[in-house]
This record gives C-alpha cells, sequence and structure tokens, in this order.
C-alpha cells in the first residue's frame, strides 16, 4: 500500500482553535486542520508552517505535538503528524477550504470530520476546554 507522510496544524488564537472544510477534491465537503505532505528536506514542522503559509496566508509557530495519526484510506496509508500552533500573523484566507469554524466545547463533535481525524474528536474537545478554561 502506497504510504503518504503529512503533516497538519490545529491554528490557536487566543483561546480558540480553527477547522476548516475542504473545498475541492476526495475529501470535499469535510472539516480537517490545515496541512499537508511533507516534501523531501523538509521536517513535518517545517511542513505544517509552509502548508498554513500556502492555503490560509498566516504564519504559525509550531507549539507541541498532539498525535501522530495512522490511518488506512483506500488506496494509501497517511502518517500525520498533528501539533498544535500558535497564529502569529496574518489574516486567515481562504483558498482550498470554503468555511472555517471557531471551535468550541459544543460544536467539535457536530462537524462532518475527515476520517483520519474523526477519532481526535475527544480529544480535540479536551484541548478546547483547556483553552477555554486558560482564558476564562
Amino acid at each position: 500500500m502506497k504510504q503518504v507522510y503529512g503533516s497538519a496544524g490545529i491554528l490557536m488564537q487566543g483561546n480558540r482553535i480553527c477547522a476548516l472544510r475542504r473545498k475541492f477534491g476526495d475529501f470535499a465537503g469535510y472539516y480537517e486542520f490545515p496541512g499537508g505532505k511533507v516534501e523531501v528536506g523538509e521536517t513535518a514542522e517545517e511542513a505544517v508552517i509552509r502548508e498554513c503559509k500556502e492555503e490560509l496566508d498566516v504564519t504559525v509557530r509550531v507549539l507541541s505535538l498532539v498525535e501522530v495519526i495512522h490511518h488506512d484510506y483506500p488506496g494509501f496509508h497517511l502518517k500525520m503528524p498533528l501539533y498544535l500552533c500558535e497564529i502569529m500573523d496574518g489574516e486567515m484566507k481562504l483558498s482550498v477550504h470554503d468555511d472555517l469554524v471557531w471551535l468550541d466545547e459544543f460544536n467539535v463533535e457536530g462537524l462532518n470530520w475527515i476520517e483520519a481525524t474523526r477519532l481526535l474528536v475527544p480529544k480535540i474537545k479536551n484541548i478546547v476546554i483547556e483553552l477555554q478554561t486558560k482564558e476564562g
């Protein structure tokens, strides 16, 4: 089975994190975190920084590793580190996404998450609650 090595970031601004809905392709209509394939000579952290700039026109700083996702899709196995990232600069501009949702503890579970992320919903909800508790 083909192996795909990607990287994605949970983008944090203040006490909020966002989810984005994919606009086109095989995963159109599903919510995800920004990211993509790790290029040759690039670390997973560098990839998520690059992808956030390319996809959203924001500069991010990687704070911590949340989870390494392993998921089998038809035709390929995905290995994808997922990082908590802080937005440092820029206003988000959607290009490959058509919706942006700021998450709270009440809307995390209701989104149509992309398959590889769906199993992490309880962990994502805990991150949201923890951020809101720190700010509140």
